[in-house]
C-alpha cells in the first residue's frame, strides 16, 4: 500500500548512490499505486514460484522473509533400487548468507512433508527423514557450520544456501517424486535497529521495517562488495533512522483480534514475503511497504518510512504561497473499483492455503454505478491484516474522491508524495483542509524562481483503522 510514491530513476540509483532515486518527481500516481495495487502481480508470482518444485538446473534462489510453504529447487537426487528402494534428494530452499558471509541465514524448518505426511528429523545417514541447513557459509567439509550431509558424503556442502537433505524409502521412494516434498519454513534473520541506527540484536523478525533495511543493506553490500565497511557507512547515512524506528514500533504494536477462538493480541503488521525476480531496490521497498500500508520516501539524501498512522501536516498552502488559482474536482468514480478483495496465503492455515477476504464495499457508490470489483494479491499474512489492507484501499480510492491541483512557490519545494499538508483558499472555500500529496512536478522559471505543481487528495475520513477487521472466517475461495 501507498507505494511507488516517487517516480524513481531506479537505473540511476543503481549506477551511483550519490544521486537519489527521487531526482525528479513528475508524473501523476494512479490511486491503485498509492494503495498497493501495482505490486499485486509480482507478489502473486513470487508466492507461486516458491511453492512450485524446480528440477535440477533451476533458476535464481529466492530471498525469503517470514514464513512460507516452499517446494524448492533440486540440487541432487540419488535413487537406489532394492528392498526397500531408497531415494535421497537435496533441495535448495533459498539464499542464505550467500557469497558475502555476513548475514541472511534462515531461522529453521517448522515442518517438512512428503505427499502431505509429516517427516521426522533424521539423526544419521541411514534413517529416513530430513535435515535442514540454515544457509551458513561452510568452513569445512566435516567440521564447522553447514558440513557435507551424511546422506551423500561425496557432494557439496552448498555453502550459503538454505536447503534440506531428505531420505525416503519403500513406497515413498519408488515413484522417485521429490516434487512431492514441501515444507513450512522461517526465512532470513536480520539486524534489529533502534531509532538511531544502532544494531540492538540479530534475529529472525517479521517486522516489515527490518526487512526493508535488510534490502537496503544488501544493495550496498553488493555494490561495495570489496569494502563492507564502506557499505555499512552508506547504509547508516542513507536511512532516516528516526522514521524507521517509529515505523518499526508501529508495526510491532499489538492490537486485538479474534482468530475464531476468542480475542488475542497480534502484531499490527508483519511481512512474510519472498523475492524471486531481479527486483530493484525500489521494487523491493514498494512490495514491503505495500504489505503494511506504509509509504517510503527519498529526498535525495535520506530514505524515510511513514506508517499509515495519522500524521501532522508538514506544510500549509494558502494565498501567500499558492501561485495562481487552485482547482479541485471529484475523481471519476464511474470507473473506480468499489469492491475490494485481498487474496493472500493464510498465516493461520497449516499449509498457508490461498484465501480471500470478505469483499469490502462502498455501498453508496455501488448504488450509483453498480459493482466494480478488484482483487489484489498480498503476501502471506493473518486474515486481520488482509482485511485492514482491503479496507484501506477502499478508504484511499473511493472514500476521499476529491483531487486538487495547485502550484506552490519555492517554500513547498521540499515536499514529497506521501506527505500530509493543509490547504486554505477562498476559491476552494477550504480552511485548513487536510490533503495527501500524490505527485509533484518541479518547474524552474526563466526568472530563476522554482515552483512546484502538486496533485493533492482531499482527506475527509481517516485512511486507516485498526478496527477494520472481523473475526477470522474459514478460507474463502479466491
Amino acid at each position: 500500500m501507498a507505494v511507488n510514491q516517487q517516480n524513481f530513476d531506479t537505473e540511476q540509483f543503481e549506477r551511483d548512490d550519490a544521486v537519489s532515486v527521487s531526482v525528479t518527481i513528475n508524473a501523476p500516481i494512479d490511486p491503485s499505486d498509492v494503495s498497493g495495487g501495482s505490486t499485486s502481480g509480482d507478489v502473486a508470482q513470487a508466492a507461486q514460484l516458491i511453492e512450485d518444485y524446480t528440477a535440477e538446473g533451476g533458476g535464481k534462489l529466492p530471498i525469503v522473509y517470514g514464513e512460507h510453504i516452499i517446494a524448492g529447487q533440486e540440487l541432487v537426487r540419488k535413487f537406489t533400487a532394492g528392498v526397500p528402494d531408497v531415494l535421497i534428494a537435496f533441495i535448495a530452499l533459498g539464499d542464505g548468507q550467500g557469497d558475502l558471509g555476513q548475514h541472511g541465514e534462515w531461522e529453521g524448518a517448522l515442518a517438512v512433508y512428503y505427499a502431505g505426511e509429516a517427516l521426522s528429523v533424521s539423526p544419521n545417514g541411514s534413517t529416513d527423514g530430513y535435515r535442514f541447513y540454515f544457509g551458513i557459509i561452510s568452513t569445512g567439509v566435516a567440521s564447522g557450520p553447514q558440513q557435507v550431509d551424511a546422506f551423500l558424503t561425496n557432494v557439496l556442502a552448498y555453502s550459503g544456501t538454505a536447503y534440506i537433505a531428505v531420505r525416503l524409502s519403500g513406497d515413498n521412494a519408488t515413484p522417485q517424486r521429490p516434487d512431492r516434498i514441501k515444507g513450512r519454513y522461517k526465512g532470513r534473520k536480520v539486524n534489529i535497529y533502534d531509532g538511531s541506527g544502532n544494531v540492538t540484536s540479530y534475529a529472525y523478525s517479521t517486522n516489515p521495517a527490518y526487512a526493508a533495511v535488510d534490502r537496503i543493506r544488501a544493495y550496498y553490500e553488493h555494490k561495495f562488495r570489496d569494502n563492507i565497511s564502506l557499505a555499512q557507512r552508506k547504509l547508516l547515512d542513507k536511512v532516516d533512522w528516526e522514521t524507521l524506528g517509529s515505523w518499526a514500533t508501529f508495526n510491532g504494536t499489538n492490537i486485538s483480534w479474534d482468530p475464531g477462538t476468542g480475542a488475542v493480541s497480534i502484531a499490527r503488521f508483519e511481512f512474510h514475503g519472498a523475492f524471486t525476480d531481479e527486483a530493484t531496490l525500489a521494487d523491493a521497498l514498494d512490495r514491503i511497504t505495500a504489505s503494511c500500508g506504509a509509504w517510503w520516501q527519498d529526498d535525495g539524501e535520506k530514505i524515510m518510512f511513514l506508517s499509515p498512522a495519522e500524521r501532522a501536516p508538514v506544510h500549509h498552502f494558502n494565498e501567500s504561497n499558492i501561485v495562481g488559482a487552485p482547482h479541485a474536482e471529484p475523481r471519476d468514480l464511474r470507473v473506480q473499483p468499489n469492491v475490494f478483495v485481498a487474496e493472500y496465503r493464510d498465516y493461520d492455515d497449516t499449509y498457508l492455503g490461498i484465501a480471500s477476504t470478505p469483499p469490502v464495499r462502498n455501498l453508496d457508490l455501488i448504488k450509483q454505478v453498480g459493482e466494480i470489483k478488484t482483487t489484489r494479491s498480498v503476501t502471506n499474512m493473518k486474515q486481520s491484516q488482509a482485511q485492514r489492507l482491503a479496507a484501506r484501499w477502499k478508504r484511499i480510492e473511493t472514500d476521499n474522491p476529491v483531487i486538487c491541483t495547485l502550484v506552490g512557490d519555492e517554500s513547498s519545494i521540499d515536499l514529497l508524495p506521501g506527505d500530509f499538508v493543509m490547504v486554505s483558499h477562498p476559491v476552494l472555500d477550504w480552511n485548513s483542509q487536510l490533503c495527501l500529496v500524490q505527485s509533484i512536478t518541479l518547474t524552474s522559471g526563466e526568472d530563476g524562481v522554482d515552483t512546484c505543481e502538486f496533485t493533492l487528495q482531499r482527506i475527509d475520513t481517516a485512511l486507516y483503522s485498526d478496527l477494520d477487521h472481523g473475526p477470522r472466517q474459514g478460507a474463502i475461495a479466491p
